[in-house]
């Protein structure tokens, strides 16, 4: 049995484990936003699961660390911290970025023949290896840079008239999107697990031909799901969404 260690457990934002849990859900929060993002869902939770949110480097309780900027580096860091809680059976779910972070995970404890999820979730993001010609967006300037998040949604706007919190999330977020910028998707073969891929049917920067992708990357069932709402319709969602995990 794994032996749970206080380093790993920062990557949970330091949760204690619900000694109740039958399974466990690990949560991929979105670019710019920590473990905090899925406060609210915490008390919904069904009490056989324990939902865990991943809190990354730079971020929250761990905002002294550095960020990482790279998926390669980032992501075998995130397993080896992960292990110890793999115990159970588990599912990962990641929104936006953290869908992304979710899928390598996912890839990575499949090759090294390590504990599998039960299934993956993902939410707003087309598939790793659609080739997409988006533009650069974290080396612009300040300003441009933050009308980028401001367009992107999920921060209200009291958090953009606050410059002393704003110079605090730019870093972050401009890390953020250098992971998601500078990843190449490397084929290698297809998942075991399931995989559900949901979408917002008003999302101007993931359209369902690119969610239903996903459908490549697994050799088990493929769903979409599509909701009303832009790219950050999980909120609105939240009880059908802790359903489906």
């Amino acid at each position: 049995m794994f032996i749970e260690t206080l380093s790993s457990n920062i990557w949970l934002a330091n949760k204690p484990l619900n000694p109740l849990a039958q399974r466990r859900c690990f949560a991929f929060p979105c670019a710019c936003a920590n473990a905090t993002f899925f406060r609210s869902w915490l008390g919904k939770v069904d009490p056989s699961i324990d939902f865990l949110p991943i809190q990354l480097p730079g971020r929250g309780l761990r905002f002294s660390e550095p960020c990482i900027e790279n998926i390669a580096d980032l992501v075998p860091e995130l397993v080896s911290a992960l292990l110890p809680f793999l115990d159970k059976p588990f599912t990962f779910f990641g929104h936006s970025l953290g869908a992304l972070i979710a899928y390598e995970c996912a890839m990575l404890l499949q090759e090294q023949e390590m504990p599998e999820p039960l299934r993956l979730v993902v939410a707003a993001y087309h598939a790793p290896q659609v080739d997409r010609a988006d533009e650069t967006y974290h080396n612009l300037p300040d300003d441009i840079f933050k009308e980028k998040l401001k367009k992107l949604g999920g921060m209200p706007q009291e958090v953009f008239e606050n410059e002393e919190l704003m110079q605090l999330i730019l870093p972050i977020g401009r890390s953020d999107f250098k992971l998601h910028e500078t990843y190449t998707y490397q084929h290698r073969y297809q998942l075991n697990c399931p995989i559900i891929a949901l979408g917002g049917d008003e999302d101007e920067y993931v359209s369902k031909a690119l969610i239903n992708r996903w459908a490549d990357l697994t050799s088990n069932s493929f769903e979409q799901i599509i909701f009303k709402g832009g790219h950050h319709f999980i909120s609105e969602y939240m009880d059908a969404i802790l359903a489906m995990l």
